[in-house]
C-alpha cells in the first residue's frame, strides 16, 4: 500500500525486478516531483537498508550515472550518492 501511495518506481518501471520490490527490499524508490531528484527512501528504524542491499545500491549508482540527483533518507537524515559509486551525508 505504501508503493501505491506515493507512487513509487517499482510500480511505474516494471523492469526494476523482483528484487527491488519495496517489501523484499525495505526500500521504496521515488521521484520526486518537479526536481529531478531520485529518491530511496527507508523506514527510520532502518536507515542503511539503501546501502545494505547491493541490488539497491547499484540501481542508485546507476541512477546517478544518468545524471540525477540521488537521495537515500530515512526520516530526517540524508545521504547523496554519487556516479562513482561514493556516498555522503546531506546536510
Amino acid at each position: 500500500q505504501v508503493c501505491r501511495d506515493f507512487e513509487c518506481e517499482w510500480l511505474r518501471e516494471r523492469d526494476l525486478g523482483p528484487m527491488l520490490r519495496p517489501d523484499r527490499s525495505r526500500v521504496v524508490l521515488l521521484e520526486e516531483p518537479d526536481t529531478d531528484r531520485y529518491l530511496a527512501v527507508t523506514h527510520p528504524d532502518r536507515p542503511m537498508d539503501w546501502l545494505k542491499n547491493k541490488q539497491i545500491f547499484q540501481h542508485l549508482v546507476f541512477m546517478a550515472k544518468q545524471g540525477r540527483e540521488v537521495v537515500a533518507k530515512s526520516g530526517e537524515r540524508g545521504w547523496r550518492v554519487f556516479a562513482s559509486g561514493k556516498w555522503a551525508p546531506t546536510e
